[in-house]
């Protein structure tokens, strides 16, 4: 096969697409680049495969599977390596763990069915991703090496033994063509109907490689488009490719159909380089778009990890991920990935004196090669270990609120200057408060991490009554999630999303007290806000059909309190697209409301905590709890404004449970040896106890949940 520079240059325009939109963010449909990746991988093995079948009159699966392993094996086994050492020393313990499990995923060339069944949410997920996520691509491209052979070499067989003609060829286009449709049939139906599944799976992508392979079976049809027509159609396709960038985000139906756009816009790039003298754009053959192709395997490798480890340690430095991990690329493909491709067997036939001499000679042409590449390497380290060790010989960093004050904080944790009118009336609420808000104080002005319990180096558990905000339990809709005594003479109904949830246990305890007078009928629901909006999640379906349930629920039991507590994180609203504004948050739940206005006594919204903060991504050893802590977001002041004026017109109680959490807008991590969040926006169980007694001077502070009353 003639070398393709329009190839290498799709892989640079591909690679650098995934590269910058993972690291920056932008274009918003970078990820596309693995499609273009899938339709080049699929016309490649492809071509081969044929090509060795015409030349030989046979396939030699043990050959192809080992030239595979030669050209795969050895960059990803030093690049897994090291992102393990990496997470060994960096990051916590739990990471560590669950990266070995991804590694074992990997090794297995099943990394994709590991991401898809743990419900990886490849564009939101809160929880810091794996630095090996990226393979779930390599994973479904081996499975093609796995199978897609076996299959060539069934079909020829059966359409004429040693026929690799027009016979053979149309054989395996018609199959090929079967498969295409039967995946992309499938694609569609799993990205309506599991969309996170649907972006993992082989049988939603197998279409995309199909593609490529329908191009390399096709392609003495493509070779006799006349040479003007080749021109203009490489340079249609490759605008259709960067288009793709921007059209495609992650709102749109992915890979089903979306995925279309990219993958037919590379097979026409491809396609037009058949066909006969036609010129490539000079945008994927100039010399930087040939080298950063070369390089693009590497490149692909090495970006996610180093995106994760660096920003693990270094949260503000993400775009450090460029220089390292184009260097990392640049030397491991010089020393690694070329020279052992190309080294020698080192068993076979011939004499051994051949086989050493044959490794001499190979020695001996890359010797200038290995040195400036084992050079960079040493560079490399230097580089990233110096500002490692400058980091960890630095001071504690200085707590945010008291350096840039100086603030004098008493014994008691109070400051001796007045606090805003706000923090005084939170602070009055009794005992319970004032101990907390000194915790919180004192957390602020640690320089470093007490011995917390639960560990953040392993998983912190999110409380006792989580099965309550269950969608698919039955129980939650029981008995056994409601609290307090049944002959209590007071009502409440907990109603909101997953943060409504973890603040569960911290209410429970409450009515639970001796002599409370309420129980809690809990039908917070995880990911279903109590808005009258639908959200772009993937159980809005459900959450609809339990909303009607618990409105129709309220009306029929008509609490003495209903108290809604809904996340204040920017979500998007699945009519139109865009992310819920502090007004459409406060009109979706002002719509709620009316339908239960008869049927309730009091209306109480009690605040998530503000986001941030989240030990999964923050925390690390050698770290301070400066780097944990979180700030109230605009977002927060604005939601909570927008509340306010709704509770004018319709009286409402407001109860800011980041007025107990915080102090002067800055948020800590943990409270004494408590850490406060699982992640960046949930309550942990053991701080939900923490925080109980103070809430409940809170509310009642605010006429809520008042015992006797």
């Amino acid at each position: 096969m003639r070398f393709r520079a329009d190839v290498q240059g799709l892989r640079a325009l591909a690679v650098t697409a995934v590269v910058v939109d993972h690291v920056s963010g932008v274009p918003g449909g970078g990820f596309v680049g693995v499609d273009v990746f899938f339709v080049l991988s699929g016309y490649l093995i492809t071509g081969l495969l044929l090509r060795e079948h015409a030349r030989n009159g046979r396939i030699s699966m043990a050959g192809f599977w080992r030239r595979r392993a030669r050209r795969l094996l050895p960059s990803l086994v030093v690049v897994v390596g090291i992102t393990l050492f990496a997470v060994w020393r960096l990051l916590p313990e739990r990471r560590l763990a669950t990266t070995l499990v991804d590694t074992a995923w990997s090794a297995v060339l099943a990394a994709n069915w590991r991401f898809a069944a743990v419900g990886t949410d490849y564009f939101g997920s809160t929880a810091p991703p794996s630095p090996l996520q990226h393979l779930w691509s390599l994973a479904v491209e081996e499975q093609f090496y796995l199978l897609w052979p076996v299959l060539v070499i069934a079909v020829l067989w059966l359409a004429g033994r040693r026929s690799a003609g027009a016979r053979g060829a149309t054989a395996l286009t018609v199959v090929l063509g079967v498969i295409a449709v039967a995946s992309f049939a499938w694609s569609l139906h799993e990205t309506a109907d599991s969309p996170t599944t649907a972006y993992f799976s082989t049988l939603s992508r197998a279409w995309e490689l199909a593609v490529g392979g329908l191009v390399a079976l096709t392609a003495s049809w493509w070779r006799r488009v006349p040479a003007g027509v080749g021109t203009v159609a490489a340079w249609a396709g490759v605008a259709l490719v960067v288009a793709s960038f921007w059209v495609v985000d992650e709102t749109s139906a992915f890979p089903g159909p979306w995925a279309l756009l990219p993958v037919l816009a590379t097979a026409l790039v491809i396609v037009a380089g058949e066909a006969g003298t036609s010129r490539p754009p000079v945008v994927l053959t100039n010399p930087v778009s040939r080298y950063v192709g070369a390089i693009s395997y590497s490149l692909y490798l090495w970006h996610f990890p180093v995106l994760v480890v660096v920003q693990a340690v270094e949260p503000g430095a993400a775009w450090l991920t460029y220089p390292l991990a184009l260097g990392c690329s640049v030397v491991a493909h010089h020393l690694v990935e070329v020279p052992l491709m190309q080294a020698p067997a080192l068993f076979g036939h011939g004499t051994r004196q051949r086989r050493v001499h044959a490794w001499a000679h190979w020695a001996a042409e890359r010797s200038t090669t290995l040195r400036n590449a084992s050079l960079g390497a040493l560079l490399m380290v230097s580089v990233v270990l110096a500002p490692l060790v400058v980091h960890e010989r630095q001071p504690p960093t200085a707590p945010p609120v008291f350096a840039a004050d100086g603030a004098d904080v008493g014994a008691a944790g109070t400051e001796d200057a007045a606090a805003s009118p706000d923090q005084a009336e939170v602070t009055a609420a009794g005992p319970a408060v004032q101990a907390l808000q000194a915790q919180v104080q004192s957390a602020l002005a640690a320089t470093s991490w007490p011995a917390l319990d639960p560990d953040p180096g392993h998983e912190i558990p999110g409380g006792d009554s989580l099965a309550c905000g269950s969608l698919t339990n039955a129980a939650a809709w029981s008995a056994a999630c409601t609290f307090g005594s049944p002959t209590a003479p007071h009502t409440a109904v907990l109603v909101g999303d997953s943060t409504g949830v973890h603040e569960l246990d911290a209410l429970v305890d409450l009515v639970e007290q001796p002599d409370s007078g309420w129980r809690l009928i809990a039908r917070a629901r995880f990911g279903c806000p109590f808005l009258d909006l639908r959200t772009t999640n993937a159980v809005a379906d459900q959450c609809a059909e339990h909303i009607s349930r618990t409105i129709d629920e309220i009306q029929t039991v008509q609490p003495d309190a209903l108290i809604v507590t809904d996340t204040f994180d920017a979500f998007d609203d699945a009519a139109t697209g865009a992310v819920v504004t502090p007004a459409d948050f406060a009109s979706g739940l002002e719509r709620l409301l009316a339908q239960v206005d008869d049927s309730v006594g009091q209306l109480v919204f009690l605040t998530s905590p503000p986001p941030g903060g989240d030990l999964q991504t923050c925390y690390r050893p050698g770290g301070t709890p400066a780097d944990c802590v979180s700030r109230v977001s605009a977002r927060h002041g604005a939601v909570l404004f927008e509340l306010g004026k709704d509770a004018e017109a319709r009286p409402m109680t407001i109860v800011d449970v980041g007025d107990l959490v915080c102090f002067r807008g800055v948020c800590p991590s943990f409270v004494g040896t408590v850490p406060m969040k699982i992640d960046h926006v949930h309550f942990s169980g053991a701080f939900a106890a923490v925080l109980s007694p103070a809430l409940g001077e809170l509310l009642r502070s605010k006429g809520v949940l008042v015992p006797g009353v």
